[in-house]
């Protein structure tokens, strides 16, 4: 039985003589030890308890506070490291977008400053530089340049200088302008324009040709020529080897700067053909796929042998690289012209040169001679040196 259950039974009297007399007891001894206790000093008071809650309240109060600070300071510290993170990679966007992107449109087009070749020596050879050469050689027969510098503005845009490596007049004329995604627009457009129109008579020559100059004197004038400098065009009437066409200059006292070559009996606009005692200052290296790219190549043999792998290499390279040279001619080149450079290449390097003209820098006398009384001469165009 439980004591409660005891205790009321004793009160209503519902228990024996033993069992109310040892209830009685119990009674008693507790009514003692609350006497004893409330005459004690040191029991705790109402007052005590109330200050030990206070100070357990306060003791509470402040590990909350406590532990609300340091959620404080986790959330500050939480903030801050988000905050240098998102700081950091704004940053690194901003500098990604300044440095990095604008190279990497670079490298999604045309590249002028690409490293198209080294020699022996450690020279490096930038892209631009020679394809310009190559087809300022191939297609303009005064108009040799190939020192190029670009600077890159970003994003595939160049800032391009076109410097002029061959002058009759000696008066080297520059020219510059802007590269922007694989389009060369010059500031004088017309230093890399090529002629209008065939300044030789192919088929004067004997050549098949969808082009004829009418009237040999139709453009040679003698009054209009300069007594000191002159560029003379001549068409032979028949297609030269190379070794006939310097045994030519050589009876007619003339030297040739550029000549024009024809493929498997035929030639059309544009002219084609090559430097013959001028070329490139600069150096090549890959002569197992383009042999004697450059005339620097051959310097010390320009012997026909040379000059033919030279001149097949100018329309290998010309053929491999049409993009380069559209850009640089004004994408002004017939559909069929890539395909005709390539054959032109083969046919060259199988069966050797064909020359059908020739240019040459002369004074008055000299251009009237030629005209007048040199053999094999069937067409001449003349114009100011300049």
């Amino acid at each position: 039985m439980k004591y409660n259950e005891l205790i009321e039974k004793y009160r209503n009297g519902e228990l024996g003589g033993e069992e109310a007399a040892e209830v009685s007891r119990e009674i008693e001894k507790h009514e003692a030890i609350s006497d004893y206790l409330a005459e004690r000093d040191d029991i705790p008071e109402l007052s005590e308890l109330e200050a030990d809650a206070a100070r357990d309240e306060t003791a509470q109060q402040d590990e909350s506070k406590a532990f609300a600070k340091k959620v404080r300071r986790q959330i500050r510290r939480a903030f801050l490291k988000a905050g240098i993170i998102t700081g950091l990679a704004v940053l690194a966007a901003v500098l990604f977008c300044i440095y990095a992107l604008p190279k990497l449109v670079d490298k999604a087009y045309y590249d002028p400053n690409e490293v198209a070749g080294r020699s022996e020596y450690d020279i490096e050879t930038d892209r631009m530089s020679i394809d310009t050469s190559v087809y300022t050689e191939l297609f303009l027969p005064t108009g040799l340049r190939q020192d190029v510098s670009a600077a890159s503005l970003g994003f595939g845009k160049y800032s391009v200088l076109i410097r002029q490596n061959f002058s009759l007049s000696g008066a080297a004329k520059d020219t510059a302008g802007i590269l922007d995604k694989g389009k060369l627009t010059l500031y004088d457009p017309n230093v890399l324009q090529r002629p209008v129109v065939n300044i030789f008579d192919p088929m004067s020559a004997g050549l098949q040709s969808d082009y004829s100059n009418e009237g040999l004197k139709q453009y040679f004038e003698p009054d209009d020529l300069d007594e000191e400098m002159n560029i003379v065009y001549v068409t032979f009437d028949s297609v030269k080897s190379f070794g006939e066409l310097d045994d030519w200059c050589r009876s007619n006292d003339v030297s040739p700067l550029w000549a024009a070559v024809s493929a498997n009996g035929r030639a059309d606009y544009p002219v084609c053909g090559f430097c013959v005692n001028h070329g490139s200052i600069f150096q090549w290296c890959d002569d197992e796929k383009y042999p004697n790219l450059t005339l620097f190549s051959i310097t010390e043999d320009r012997s026909e042998e040379a000059l033919t792998r030279h001149v097949s290499s100018l329309f290998a390279y010309a053929a491999d690289h049409y993009e380069a040279m559209e850009m640089l001619g004004g994408n002004g080149f017939p559909n069929y012209m890539r395909e005709r450079l390539s054959e032109t290449a083969e046919f060259i390097k199988e069966n050797g040169l064909e020359i059908y003209g020739a240019v040459f820098a002369c004074d008055r006398d000299t251009a009237i001679r030629l005209h007048d009384s040199a053999e094999g001469v069937a067409y001449m165009w003349t114009e100011p040196a300049e």
